[in-house]
């Protein structure tokens, strides 16, 4: 990597001294992956093209890439009001401004930016807000992804037991018409596997957001060691990545409002309808709307009525989802607010206690209520939601020496257990402690 900046301040305003950045920076990125011989597997004595595995795993490919890019960039901070001008309403305001240009060799160039401001009411007392255009360049395993051979099944949805589901199925029944699918057709992939294929993708561009925060931060002089900030946040984004698995191939196909959109020449059909060969992988075929209040606590203080020593931290978050919206292609908009994994409300919090060598530290995370479809009925599930839980970690530190720290870790302290009937449903990541229940970990660090 280079980077060389320019840093100064090129102007006086009334309240102050502007500051400013220039820059320059290059990147080269590259990652290789090789599984061994024992995970590559071997060559399918009756099928050359492709392999099989020497133990239960299946094949794992091989993965190398690499790009770089080059960026330029540059930063403006102009004060507005400053606190040595004693302003009865205002104690402090100022605006500022960034923009970096992007030249990837693969994915292309892109211009990002940002403009905000933020003004202080009082000494610790403050409003901000700020609009950001912002990128993500792909990444090596979404562009290097080899390609490697899979069967599967699929929820066709041309097939006469999914013709009427989706949040859309007027188009879906008008969509596989045009496709040549009579309303009765009966679709093999649902029940008997057909071929298909995984792979990245060369041609991927950067994914792309526009987003808007408006927001107040707390940390009041009159309380040390208090932060609290509470933001409310907007974010659209699009042409986002996206690995498609079988089903979302075929949804973005046959829900899409300007059909066949282009994610239909992943999918072949015989004669009879049948699919023969769908194509799965990476590809810019998402967008994506977030809305939500997102709040953060943090507070420290000295105890030494709990110790000479001693000092207790205390941090806390919160998010509610306002609004979470997904739409693969041009097809119908999949709501994922209040779904597993992405519930109303959801918050962390933890407390940790120092004296010495002595170290004590406790964590609550807590997942509200969450449905398994958030655009279904209720009666479509025997069991449509999952109720809210709270996992409680803690942990026991001790100091041997400067170099040396033992600490045992208890997850899962009430052994809580995950909502039934998890993890049906997707909700192994975000229930994985109820799923394995109340466990220990010993663990020595050593700062050598």
């Amino acid at each position: 990597m280079i980077t060389a900046d320019l840093t100064g301040q090129p102007f006086e305003t009334w309240a102050g001294p502007a500051g400013f950045a220039l820059g320059y920076e290059h990147r080269d990125e590259k990652a290789t992956f090789d599984p061994g011989a024992f995970f590559y597997g071997q060559i399918a004595p009756t099928s050359p093209g492709s392999r099989v595995p020497y133990g239960r795993s299946i094949p794992i490919d091989p993965l190398r890439g690499s790009y770089n890019t080059d960026e330029i960039f540059g930063e403006l901070q102009i004060p507005l009001v400053s606190p040595a001008m004693g302003l009865p309403v205002l104690h402090s305001a100022e605006v500022h401004a960034a923009g970096r240009y992007v030249r990837n060799s693969l994915a292309g160039g892109d211009f990002t930016w940002t403009a905000g401001g933020k003004l202080d009411i009082s000494e610790g007392i403050g409003l901000r807000g700020n609009y950001t255009r912002s990128i993500r360049a792909p990444a090596i395993t979404e562009l290097f992804n080899p390609t490697s051979g899979l069967l599967t099944i699929a929820k066709d949805p041309c097939d006469i037991r999914f013709l009427g589901a989706g949040s859309d199925p007027a188009t879906r029944a008008a969509n596989c018409a045009a496709a040549g699918l009579a309303p009765n057709f009966v679709s093999n992939i649902v029940d008997f596997t057909a071929r298909g294929s995984q792979s990245g993708n060369l041609d991927l561009e950067n994914e792309r957001a526009d987003s808007w925060t408006v927001g107040a931060l707390v940390a009041p002089a009159s309380i040390p060691g208090l932060t609290l900030s509470l933001d409310w946040v907007n974010i659209t984004v699009k042409n986002a990545i996206l690995n498609l698995n079988a089903d979302q191939t075929m949804q973005a196909c046959y829900d899409a409002t300007n059909f066949p959109d282009p994610v239909c020449g992943r999918i072949d059909r015989d004669a009879a309808g049948q699919v023969s060969f769908i194509r799965t992988g990476f590809v810019n075929a998402a967008s994506y709307d977030y809305r939500g209040l997102i709040g953060e606590l943090s507070y420290a203080t000295a105890t030494p009525f709990l110790g000479a020593d001693s000092s207790l931290q205390l941090r806390a978050s919160y998010q509610y989802i306002d609004k979470l919206e997904q739409r693969v292609g041009s097809g119908d908009v999949t709501t994922l607010r209040g779904e597993i994994g992405y519930p109303k409300h959801k918050s962390t919090a933890s407390l940790a206690y120092k004296n010495g060598p002595v170290g004590l530290f406790t964590q609550v995370q807590y997942q509200g209520k969450a449905k398994v479809d958030a655009d279904s009925p209720s009666n479509a599930y025997e069991y449509p939601t999952r109720k809210s839980v709270a996992f409680v970690t803690g942990s026991v530190s001790y100091d041997v020496d400067e170099n040396y720290t033992f600490r045992v870790v208890v997850d899962n302290v009430f052994d809580a257990r995950a909502p039934y009937p998890a993890p049906a449903g997707g909700g192994l990541v975000p229930y994985w402690d109820g799923i394995m229940g109340r466990y220990f970990r010993f663990a020595i660090s050593a700062r050598l």
